[in-house]
């Protein structure tokens, strides 16, 4: 006759199994009386939620209390206890996230490594929403949404934008639950760049950006609606009711100062700048033309870029290119037409 107690769980402690084995009969199994439960023990809602431990054949087993016997899925084994490598700590890791338990051997720790597992199996090997929720901290979210932005905004200076967003957010709350960041935690994150010096329309912009994190995160149900929608309460600053400085007005720079550059340029990023100032086209569109792109059959050419900044919008492109620009351009057509004019030929 063995005795062997199967493992507790924070709420319930699990009968003893008592396990007898027969000649003629094999291995049978039987339950002796529940042990006292926990102090803080719940009542269960059926028999059948109750499912007990056992090793055999170095594999686990699941037994409910009606006798039926399931295999554990082995590709799921029980998570391990274990001492965590830096502290006294114990630890456990639950679909790769880490739970520190308390200290090492403690019945503390052991209570809350039998809740956490009991809670996993219950849910078909697998944490729990409002568990999994708990988990996903605000560095892990941003972790998640750069990945998904490298993607999105690929050749884009937006990637850089949202991570000069991002590292304030991070700074300040990085470890605190996704699912707790409302609309006072979003303010001290505007407090800290009003305090860093940027000024009233980029808070905004950058403001923007954090929500927008947090829509991805509602719209791909990694968050309840509530979280994203507590957001979008926080207004913009307004100009004149802030401490934050405003930004001095962009103006273009005096023909002056860029003409004093042509002596100190190739003649070919001359050519850039000179096509830029005749057309009013953005650098990536003039660092991208090519023969191939060019309409020069009418009396004003037409460039269409290749792909440009309002495309995913389904906006189209045309620069139109005068005499002047079309001198500029002249020397600079490749016969090989998808070959880039900002090439060195």
């Amino acid at each position: 006759m063995i005795r062997a107690a199967a493992p507790r769980t924070a709420g319930f402690a699990f009968p003893h199994v008592t396990s007898a084995k027969s000649p003629n009969h094999g291995e049978q199994v039987g339950t002796h009386a529940a042990a006292t439960p926990l102090p803080e023990a719940a009542p269960l809602s059926r028999k059948s939620d109750l499912a007990i431990f056992r090793k055999h054949d170095d594999r686990h087993s699941v037994m409910n209390l009606r006798g039926n016997h399931h295999m554990a899925h082995q590709d799921k084994p029980l998570p391990e206890y274990r001492k965590h490598d830096s502290r006294y700590a114990a630890v456990v890791t639950i679909d790769g996230v880490d739970f520190e338990l308390g200290k090492y051997g403690s019945v503390v720790s052991r209570n809350r490594y039998d809740r956490l597992v009991t809670e996993w199996v219950a849910n078909g090997r697998a944490l729990p929403s409002a568990l999994a929720n708990k988990t996903l901290t605000v560095k892990k979210l941003v972790t998640a949404f750069r990945g998904f932005a490298k993607q999105y905004y690929r050749g884009s200076t937006e990637v850089v934008n949202l991570e000069h967003s991002m590292k304030p957010l991070v700074d300040l709350y990085g470890s605190l639950p996704a699912s707790d960041f409302g609309p006072l935690k979003l303010k001290a994150v505007r407090q800290k760049m009003i305090e860093a010096d940027i000024c009233r329309a980029e808070i905004n912009k950058r403001m923007g950006r954090i929500k927008r994190i947090f829509r991805w995160a509602t719209e791909n149900e990694l968050l309840s609606p509530t979280v994203f929608h507590g957001l979008q309460s926080v207004r913009g600053l307004a100009r004149g009711r802030t401490e934050a400085r405003e930004s001095e007005p962009l103006r273009p720079a005096p023909d002056v100062f860029v003409d004093a550059l042509k002596p100190h340029l190739p003649p070919q990023i001359w050519a850039m700048i000179e096509l830029q100032r005749l057309t009013g086209m953005r650098p990536g569109e003039v660092t991208i033309m090519r023969t191939c792109d060019l309409d020069t059959s009418g009396r004003v050419w037409v460039y269409i870029p290749s792909h440009h900044k309002t495309a995913y919008h389904g906006h189209s492109r045309q620069i139109y290119l005068g005499s002047r620009a079309q001198e500029v351009l002249r020397s600079w057509l490749r016969t090989e037409t998808t070959a880039y004019f900002s090439q060195r030929m």
